[in-house]
């Protein structure tokens, strides 16, 4: 849509659109809980075929796998996301002058966890005529945008072993989830 946004001659005109809808993850792939996780880990890290699934796991995940932890990273590092946005405006004028007065409200929250948008915009056009051959003008402009957070990071998500939790006993996050990984960062660190 193509909107010049300048008054017109004649009566105020107030105008108002605006929208809500959600956000949800579509064709999700089926990953594999911590039970097929240690099957499969067990199957290809063994360097012998008779080689006992306890010594493949480490001990972190043969702990996790039998207290029967089954992280499913995916399903806590995201949410059912929303977004709305309202326009309003405000225009009319004169044979002398014309104006227009709008702004509009954008909110999105993503469907990673923490990930979410706002956006607040102002604008201002103003035409006078001073003489038949003098106009003056103004179209002002201003945006202000926030993204707050840093949103889960969905590669960790899909790669992150379902056998580590992110939180610890009293239900603190772990920043470093697996002592034997150190490297392997907690997907929901960002929080």
């Amino acid at each position: 849509r193509v909107t010049s946004r300048k008054g017109v001659v004649g009566k105020p005109r107030i105008r108002y659109t605006g929208y809500v809808g959600i956000q949800s993850i579509a064709n999700l792939p089926r990953l594999m809980n911590a039970q097929e996780f240690a099957d499969f880990k067990c199957v290809r890290m063994r360097t012998s075929p008779t080689q006992d699934c306890s010594t493949v796991l480490t001990p972190t995940e043969q702990t996790a796998l039998e207290a029967g932890v089954n992280t499913d990273w995916l399903r806590i590092g995201t949410r059912t996301g929303n977004q709305q946005s309202h326009d309003l405006s405000f225009s009319g004028g004169t044979d002398d002058t014309r104006y227009y007065v709008g702004g509009s409200l954008l909110r999105v929250n993503g469907v990673a966890l923490n990930d979410q948008f706002d956006r607040a915009t102002v604008r201002v056009n103003l035409d006078q005529k001073l003489k038949s051959w003098l106009s003056v003008g103004t179209s002002t402009q201003g945006v202000r945008s926030n993204r707050d957070g840093m949103p889960v990071s969905f590669g960790g998500a899909f790669s992150s072993n379902p056998l580590i939790s992110p939180y610890d006993a009293e239900g603190n996050e772990l920043l470093v989830p697996w002592p034997e990984d150190p490297i392997t960062n907690n997907v929901l660190e960002n929080l």
